[in-house]
């Protein structure tokens, strides 16, 4: 199971002495972002989770069974145009406020939402990674 959200070892002697703990990809990106991760860390908050997965994964194989649908392209259309609409009718909550508290996409999404790893370049503008070694431009 890849770790998203955790990183259960000790982070790197620099982030340590940034006062910082050890970090993911994901979680690096969104401290980028400036979105803060809320973990689940009751079983309660991990259960409204499992219960939606459970809700969407069952009832929505049931729905496509009925319908008889078994090709991918008529499942999706079936999923966006019948199943999410009556889904969203039934469970949809009006929100706390009706203030749009949404952010504009920053102008270097790629680069935030890109894998990061710290190298030392060598004496000779080299860089390791994985068994192999890279040639840097001065």
């Amino acid at each position: 199971m890849p770790l998203v959200f955790r990183y259960p070892q000790v982070g790197s002697v620099a982030a340590q002495l940034a006062g910082q703990g050890p970090q993911t990809q994901f979680g690096r990106a969104m401290e980028q972002l400036e979105v803060e991760l809320i973990l689940a860390n009751s079983p309660q908050a991990k259960g409204r989770v499992e219960r939606m997965n459970g809700l969407l994964q069952d009832r929505l194989v049931k729905a496509l069974r009925l319908e008889g649908i078994s090709e991918l392209g008529r499942a999706n259309e079936y999923l966006v145009q019948t199943f999410l609409p009556a889904l969203n009718r039934r469970f949809r909550r009006e929100a706390a406020s009706p203030a749009d508290v949404h952010r504009g996409v920053p102008r270097n999404l790629e680069e935030v939402l890109s894998w990061e790893e710290e190298r030392a370049v060598q004496r000779d503008w080299t860089v390791a990674r994985g068994g192999r070694w890279h040639q840097v431009e001065r």
